[in-house]
């Protein structure tokens, strides 16, 4: 059912809510000074920070590339041989195998772009995207989702099982049901196997996806341009919009209210975060900033803390 209107708006309040922003490890400096490190968070809720890298050695026109990674604090890698990366992403299962996924593939006659790997990096299958991959995140079971943004040759969203064999296809999706098509996927928030929130280019609905059906959408237009949110079916954490990009704001599903937050220490002490990036999985909200990675759980503000 697709429900948009008064009732599915938020409207912003004035109170702000004080958010409790635990650290959870710091990544190590030889991962940290290489400047590049992206965030990603598996099913399970466990963290990594990592790093792709180039290593000069061409087989034709495939590369060799190493992918540096920590889950704890421990600097950890693996090697991928012979094959073609453009600005590469990666996600991880929770049984540590990873995918990873070329961004971009320009060449019409590529192969495959996405590869599921073991934690050694030997290769144990692939297969094709649709060009400019925005996001990528595993679920529990293994499926894949994948959103693009703006320079897509056709993707929307897409859901792959773990042979790689695509499972959901919301350009479909969406004529069969009569929604806006996805322009530029802002964000993504996989909370199971067969659920998934985005927020998406042009208009910012607030959509929630569940077992390959649509279940309800917001209007957030005073949130367009978020790039993260933390979700529980109640309240929904987001972060950044087109105006401030560090800005932390909770909206109510059911009211439609949005109040502003602010990070705090366990001590209560308010704490600004240098250049923060985000990542929302589930209900809790990942963060990123200079060698630190923190998480702030939606149920915290929720409580009064």
């Amino acid at each position: 059912m697709y429900n948009t209107g008064e009732n599915n708006a938020f409207l912003w309040g004035w109170p702000v809510l004080n958010a409790i922003i635990t650290e959870l490890f710091r990544t190590p400096h030889e991962l940290a000074a290489r400047g590049n490190c992206r965030i990603d968070v598996d099913a399970t809720g466990k963290a990594h920070v990592w790093c792709a890298e180039r290593i000069e050695v061409k087989h034709s026109t495939s590369y060799t590339y190493r992918i540096s990674y920590t889950t704890n604090g421990e600097l950890r890698d693996f090697t991928l041989n012979n094959i073609h990366l453009s600005h590469p992403l990666v996600s991880f299962f929770p049984d540590g195998r990873s995918v990873v996924v070329s961004q971009r593939h320009y060449r019409a006659t590529i192969e495959n772009n996405a590869w599921i790997v073991d934690e050694r990096g030997v290769i144990l299958s692939s297969f094709r995207t649709h060009d400019a991959v925005s996001s990528v995140q595993v679920t529990r079971g293994g499926n894949i989702w994948i959103s693009y943004f703006d320079e897509t040759d056709a993707g929307q969203l897409d859901c792959y099982d773990q042979f790689g064999r695509n499972i959901f296809d919301y350009y479909s999706f969406s004529e069969q049901h009569n929604l806006a098509p996805i322009g530029d996927c802002y964000a993504m928030n996989a909370s199971d196997d067969e659920e998934v929130w985005i927020c998406y280019y042009p208009e910012f609905p607030l959509v929630h996806i569940s077992h390959f059906t649509q279940s309800e959408s917001w209007a957030i237009d005073a949130m367009a341009g978020t790039r993260a949110f933390a979700v529980d079916g109640q309240s929904v954490l987001f972060a950044g919009n087109h105006i401030a990009a560090d800005t932390l704001t909770l909206g109510d599903l059911h009211s439609g209210d949005l109040e502003n937050v602010q990070t705090i220490t366990s001590a209560g002490e308010v704490i600004h975060l240098p250049s923060p990036t985000y990542i929302g999985r589930g209900d809790i909200m990942y963060v990123s900033s200079s060698d630190r990675l923190y998480r702030i759980d939606i149920h915290s503000l929720k409580s009064g803390l």
